[in-house]
């Protein structure tokens, strides 16, 4: 990984080479929501990014960060994720406060021009003393992400904002779900709660609009999928950090709510992931048995048992569960196949009275992901002798 550049490692440009020092300065001003819980760029240019940070809106699920030094670092990365990265600025240290913001101002640093081309910015927040980072993954990864811009396209006249059609631009809300559109991303807010047990919390997660945009991109390759490949999204969804993210969020909420315990905590994942409304592809997407991957599942709030097996495999996996995907395949070929997900327990004594499915030496026990069931019950319908369980 390469060492972190400052100004002095960058060859100096001037904007002349590709903007005039006023197209390069003129900045977008953001619309902020101080409730969000990702919101800290101001303003953005080619040339700078104008940041507000405290540790009220940057939310770390994990660790707290009053009074923490840190650098704020911005990539600009071409649009949708998984592309060239430009850049990078690094500001200089500052601390950061609870409540009370401290004003940044990044320059930027491009190695060359990025003239019509689309790119986004991607904010991070990184110890000041570290000696690398690694840019190539950090454009995908969650773990250190603050925020996301807006995509915008670069001319010679400046940044204008450019967003595709696909990208949702409208608030929604269902009783259990709250999806506010901020800027480069969606701060999502979900209340999973188990009634029987008088269980409830609140969980705010950020989603950025570049992730969302990349996968919506390859939808067509995503129908039809061989079994292999359904978990292979799963492979990636954990290696680009969303599930661990969201799993963080979850386990520090609950904490905040009175320390839950792990079969609680357990219970509240399973009973949002069964909440969310269940649709077709061919209505939702357009496409024939399409497989979403989990941070679109949350985006759309809706999917199939294919979509929400692998939201919920995703978090268990990210939280250290031995988990498998369980795949019903009927062999009369006018019957619907099904997808749900196996769990097996470190502690066989768990109270779970069906028998599990046993695969590789594991006692995985079934979870249904498309409506209200107990873990471990399996429904009528599914022939147990035409299940194959794939673990993770």
């Amino acid at each position: 990984m390469p060492d972190i550049p400052t100004s002095t490692d960058v060859e100096d440009e001037t904007y002349g080479d590709h903007l005039s020092e006023e197209a390069a300065h003129e900045r977008i001003t953001v619309e902020r929501h101080p409730s969000s819980i990702r919101d800290v760029i101001n303003w953005y240019s080619y040339a700078e990014v104008g940041l507000s940070v405290s540790e009220e809106n940057v939310y770390s699920a994990d660790v707290s960060l009053d009074g923490e030094e840190m650098r704020a670092v911005v990539l600009a990365e071409s649009y949708p994720a998984g592309g060239d990265v430009y850049g990078p600025g690094v500001s200089e240290p500052f601390t950061v406060n609870s409540t009370e913001e401290t004003d940044i101002t990044v320059e930027m640093d491009f190695s060359h021009g990025v003239i019509d081309e689309r790119i986004t910015y991607y904010v991070s927040l990184v110890d000041p003393n570290a000696a690398t980072h690694n840019w190539g993954y950090a454009s995908e990864a969650m773990d250190n992400l603050v925020q996301t811009s807006d995509p915008v396209e670069i001319t010679e006249d400046g940044m204008r904002r450019h967003s595709p059609d696909y990208i949702p631009s409208d608030d929604t809300e269902d009783g259990i779900y709250t999806r506010k559109t901020v800027e480069g991303g969606y701060a999502i807010e979900f209340e999973p709660s188990v009634s029987e047990w008088d269980l409830s919390t609140t969980v705010p997660v950020y989603i950025p609009k570049q992730i969302y945009a990349r996968h919506q991109d390859n939808q067509e390759e995503r129908t039809l999928l061989p079994t292999e490949d359904r978990v292979k999204i799963v492979t990636e969804a954990l290696e680009l950090g969303f599930p661990e993210a969201m799993l963080n969020a979850f386990l520090q909420s609950a904490d905040l709510d009175g320390n839950h315990d792990d079969t609680e905590m357990l219970l509240m994942m399973v009973r949002f992931v069964q909440s969310l409304p269940y649709v077709l592809d061919e209505q939702s997407v357009g496409f024939d048995d399409y497989t979403r991957f989990p941070s679109e599942t949350l985006v759309d709030v809706e999917g199939d048992c294919i979509d929400t097996s692998v939201l919920l495999a995703s978090l268990l996996k990210a939280w250290g569960h031995d988990t498998a995907l369980i795949f019903y395949l009927p062999s009369n070929p006018n019957e619907a196949g099904h997808a749900a997900v196996g769990l097996a327990f470190a502690d066989e004594d768990q109270p779970i009275i069906a028998e599990p499915f046993e695969e590789s030496g594991s006692h995985y026990h079934y979870i249904e992901t498309t409506d209200r069931w107990d873990i471990g019950d399996v429904p009528s319908s599914i022939d147990r002798r035409n299940i194959s369980v794939v673990p993770l």
